[in-house]
């Protein structure tokens, strides 16, 4: 049992080594670093930008089954509308709409 023990001790370390060796040869190359610099740099990009009202006239079409906006989300949206806005629910509907109920949304918006 010790000799298995410290055979797959000693290839684990050889691995890593082997790991070691691979990202330094990587990483010690011409502008080798600046893609994963650039990835820590944009990491937080996902966070939108400061919120701005909306001014233009604004339909908003919900699906009351959307399980990606829920209904609490559009109460959030109403600080912002600041020009006229329509809000039509879809009791039956999700967040695909114009897949689910097409002549439902054309008539909403025609």
């Amino acid at each position: 049992i010790a000799g298995r023990s410290s055979e797959k001790t000693i290839q684990d370390v050889d691995s890593q080594q082997k790991d070691c060796s691979l990202a330094l040869y990587n990483f010690s190359r011409n502008n080798a670093l600046t893609p994963p610099i650039n990835y820590y740099r944009n990491i937080l990009s996902w966070i939108p930008p400061k919120r701005k009202d909306i001014l233009v006239t604004t339909l908003l079409l919900w699906g009351q089954k959307d399980a990606y906006m829920e209904g609490g989300l559009v109460n959030q949206i109403l600080p912002y509308l600041q020009g006229s806005y329509h809000i039509h629910v879809f009791p039956d509907a999700s967040h695909w709409l114009p897949e689910e109920q097409p002549e439902k949304v054309n008539q909403v918006i025609w």
